[in-house]
């Protein structure tokens, strides 16, 4: 039987685009010396705010099995690609094969396969989408590039990548990400790669530019004969993070209690500044003592600079942040114990609202959302991976 989940929308997310929160008198907008723009939003997004009627986001495929034999039964998704005429491809690194199935879920052909030769894959295989409809897989050490119907263009060796951690376009810039690790000081620094593509698909490094700015990480950290060995980051800590979206520009947050992200350019630029106000989620007890409780380990008991109050009593504001296809930005946060939401902006920063996702959602890892659609991955409650894919439907009545 087919399965369908309906969530309720205060909004309408194909409205992205037309950036519902222009003119709001509500929603402040600064442009600094810099050309950097600052949004500050009111608590109420402009869905509640305006009384729009609500909209639906319904599961209308899923795809994959909970046993058996086939390209639908699935190891481990790594990477869902979707492409504009309804072929959803799908990376399972497990089996080392890239599927393509149609729009309603059938399967149609499968790339690669373990090995080193043309068209198959090493270790922990990635893809990413690139300019003229190709896909880029990432693994053994090469990018291979595929046309929109899985054919293989070609391929060359990578360029001291970090293993699929961070890699993009932004126009006709391939940007990939690399680590440089300091032994005296145990610390690692980022940067990022920018290639020039040729005409034949091939790219070549031309620069070097720092990865975003972000606080460090908070960690406990263990002493092995006086010097530090090993490391946990803190429970729940409010660490910043980034993340390469579509569009080739950063998505940032400098992490600590504040409901505030920034849009960067590659080369370190500050587009936009996004703020608004935020009641954080208390962590239940129960939760946090748990956590401290795991610290605890046998061989090497608590770390040496343990102190449980540098474990925060609340969660952080952001799980993550992901910009759309049309612009559109969506911050997932935890808004219970087990319970996630997304706070949806348009392209210009202005706060649209917020989207429950039930109980059937939590696990989902979000892979795309285009104007219309959301494409992911969840798991079921035997671990059992599932591809979905969900559409926005609209009341009849609304123009």
């Amino acid at each position: 039987m087919k399965r369908i989940a309906t969530l309720v929308v205060l909004g309408v997310l194909g409205g992205c685009a037309r950036g519902p929160g222009e003119g709001d008198s509500a929603v402040q907008r600064d442009t600094l010396p810099s050309g950097t723009v600052v949004v500050t939003n009111p608590d109420r997004g402009a869905w509640e705010r305006t009384g729009a009627r609500p909209w639906t986001l319904v599961e209308d495929l899923r795809i994959g099995r909970m046993q058996g034999d086939g390209p639908d039964v699935f190891g481990s998704v790594r990477s869902v690609i979707p492409r504009g005429d309804g072929l959803i491809w799908v990376l399972d690194s497990q089996a080392f094969e890239f599927h393509g199935f149609d729009g309603q879920g059938r399967h149609l052909r499968t790339i690669g396969g373990s090995g080193d030769g043309p068209g198959e894959f090493g270790f922990n295989p990635c893809a990413h989408e690139a300019p003229d409809d190709e896909i880029w897989v990432e693994s053994g050490g090469r990018w291979q590039r595929f046309g929109p119907d899985g054919e293989l263009r070609g391929g060359q060796t990578v360029t001291r990548s970090l293993g699929c951690g961070i890699a993009g376009w932004r126009g006709d810039k391939f940007l990939a990400a690399f680590s440089t690790f300091d032994l005296t000081k145990r610390t690692s620094t980022g940067f990022l790669i920018v290639h020039d593509r040729a005409e034949d698909g091939s790219v070549t490094p031309r620069d070097t530019v720092p990865m975003p700015d972000v606080p460090e990480f908070e960690a406990f950290q263990w002493l092995v004969d006086g010097r530090p060995r090993i490391q946990s980051l803190v429970p729940f800590v409010h660490n910043g993070r980034y993340s390469l979206q579509p569009s080739g520009d950063f998505l940032v947050w400098d992490g600590g209690p504040a409901y505030r992200f920034r849009k960067t350019t590659p080369w370190g630029d500050t587009l936009l500044i996004v703020e608004k106000p935020h009641i954080p989620t208390p962590i239940p007890p129960e939760t946090r003592d748990a956590a401290l409780a795991d610290l605890n380990r046998e061989d090497l008991g608590l770390p040496d600079d343990y102190d449980p109050d540098r474990v925060p009593t609340d969660f952080p504001p952001f799980q993550w942040l992901r910009e759309a296809d049309d612009g559109s930005v969506w911050a997932q946060r935890q808004v219970a114990e087990g319970a996630l939401a997304f706070d949806v902006f348009d392209r210009d920063g202005a706060f649209l609202g917020t989207i429950p996702l039930p109980d059937e959602y939590a696990t989902l890892r979000v892979q795309r959302i285009t104007e219309s659609h959301i494409f992911g991955v969840v798991r079921d409650e035997l671990d059992v991976e599932f591809v979905v894919r969900l559409i926005v439907e609209k009341s009849p009545e609304t123009p």
